[in-house]
């Protein structure tokens, strides 16, 4: 069988840090292919409905990693211009709380004083005493990740100057980052399961969030599209539904990969790996040529939750009038309801044909990943009722849809399936991973081991979400060789 297509960089899987690297070294004159599987734009359409399978805004605009890799690519005044604040209040469910706040934290201090404990109010010094905290510990985190400083100036300060940081109790610090609600929007924004994501993580992505939250018209398919079109833009291209079967290396150095289904074998000058490697390799990825050092990382990583996406439409008038925009309630698991937080956001009537009396809803449900899948519509449902707020959502539901759960689109009056059988084709949820490893170095690495085969995907900096995404995908643009145009760029990520 001969080479039906050579590329210099293949891209296999479609996390946004392998889109980020194939726009990265396109632009940089590498011929590029890119095979992101089902999805590339990150949504199901079915009709003339249009159902996101990623829900979590663009939390990320304020993250200087984001704005390296739009600034190269010619595209950052753009991206200021497509980005729009996400309008209205954003609901908090806490524990003990709950919160509405406005769109840039404009009455957070009013908010968590008058929920703090006793009534009390919380000295207006407090939360940037504790942002000032965390800040010092993440300036740590990321020398010890191994970034380069340069780039870590910018991410700590925007001066370079130094503030001394006072002494706080850690009681303060605790109560402070719960009215925040720090630990409610990890598993939202982050890759990483929630009880392993550091303290300071944690207050960096209500940071962002923070500063917004903001995001594209069509959310993170808007994102996904941009980053899409600039590669076509470059004439390189992305192959929608093409699968591989498996990756050749000749020599240790990667050669190509063949394709599943076909008769045809694309060969490369160098791979990137954006994808979870267990999809490429199974559990014997030492014998598959990687080095023992990725291989033991790649063994040792948990999967303990994942994420469920269910989209509702519900009659207007079963919507209390105060919920606005978007919705995050934390949860006590019990086994009866084992989800452990709720995210909710309203979505664009128009983009999924219902009338002007209906009101449409994405969630996110975190669940433990051992439960069926079969069970999770039937859960989120009930939490929605329990700690969502929306107590008469059975009175009021008109259909149910889920990528997740293979059950298709389901009115309330009829539960059987509405969709096609191709509609009800269950997609993967997405995984929250646990590594052994602290910090956040204890990600895959970048280098696996095999000549030119790099990895760079949700895994790599998993506690950072989406800005450790676009941090693997720098990484690995600068890991290959010097563009056809000679032009080499600075290294991020110390290896």
């Amino acid at each position: 069988m001969g080479t039906t297509n050579h590329f210099d960089l293949l891209v296999l899987g479609g996390d946004i840090a392998g889109l980020a690297a194939a726009a990265l070294a396109a632009g940089r004159g590498l011929r590029v292919c890119v095979l992101p599987g089902d999805h590339p734009d990150g949504a199901v359409t079915l009709g003339r409905r249009t159902f996101p399978l990623e829900t979590a805004p663009f939390a990320a605009l304020s993250s200087p990693f984001v704005r390296v890799v739009y600034e190269e690519l010619g595209l950052w005044l753009q991206m200021r211009r497509d980005v729009r604040p996400i309008p209205g209040l954003h609901h908090w469910r806490l524990d003990d709380a709950t919160l509405d706040i406005r769109s840039g934290d404009e009455n957070l201090d009013s908010e968590m004083s008058r929920c703090a404990a006793g009534g009390a109010p919380l000295s207006p010094d407090l939360r940037p005493v504790v942002a000032a905290t965390m800040a010092t510990e993440m300036e740590r985190l990321f020398h010890a990740a191994g970034l380069e400083p340069p780039v870590h100036r910018a991410v700590a300060t925007d001066d370079g100057t130094t503030t001394k940081v006072p002494n706080l109790s850690a009681p303060k610090r605790r109560r402070t980052a719960q009215l925040l609600g720090v630990d409610a929007l990890v598993g939202w924004l982050s890759d990483a399961a929630p009880t392993t994501t550091p303290e300071a993580v944690r207050h960096r992505l209500r940071a962002h969030w923070g500063d917004g939250p903001v995001d594209f018209a069509e959310g993170m398919s808007g994102l996904r599209g941009q980053l899409i079109s600039r590669i076509h833009s470059r004439s390189s291209e992305v192959k929608p539904r093409v699968h591989v079967d498996r990756i050749d290396v000749k020599r240790g150095r990667v050669s190509g990969v063949k394709l599943r289904g076909k008769n045809e074998h694309y060969g490369c000058d160098a791979l990137v790996l954006a994808c979870d490697p267990i999809e490429i390799f199974g559990k014997a990825a030492e014998a598959s040529g990687l080095s023992r050092e990725f291989a033991r990382r790649l063994a040792s990583v948990e999967r303990p939750a994942r994420r469920f996406v269910l989209h509702v439409a519900v009659a207007a008038c079963g919507v209390s009038p105060v919920f606005s925009e978007t919705l995050i309630a934390t949860c006590e698991p019990t086994d009866a309801s084992p989800i452990q937080s709720l995210f909710i956001r309203r979505l664009d009537p128009g983009r999924l044909d219902v009338p002007p009396d209906t009101i449409c809803l994405a969630v996110t449900a975190v669940v433990p990943a051992e439960v069926p899948r079969a069970r999770l519509r039937h859960l989120t449902l009930a939490a929605l009722r329990r700690h969502g707020g929306f107590p008469f959502l059975e009175e009021y539901l008109r259909w149910s849809y889920s990528p997740n759960d293979g059950l298709g689109l389901r009115r309330a009056e009829d539960p059987r399936a509405e969709t096609s059988p191709a509609g009800n084709r269950p997609h993967g949820m997405q995984t929250l991973y646990d590594f052994k490893g602290g910090g956040l170095g204890g990600g895959l690495p970048l280098e696996t081991g095999v000549k030119r085969l790099l990895y760079a995907g949700r895994m790599s900096y998993p506690h950072l979400g989406l800005e450790g995404q676009y941090i693997a995908g720098l990484a690995a643009a600068d890991g290959l060789s010097v563009s056809k145009r000679g032009a080499a760029s600075p290294r991020l990520v110390r290896r």
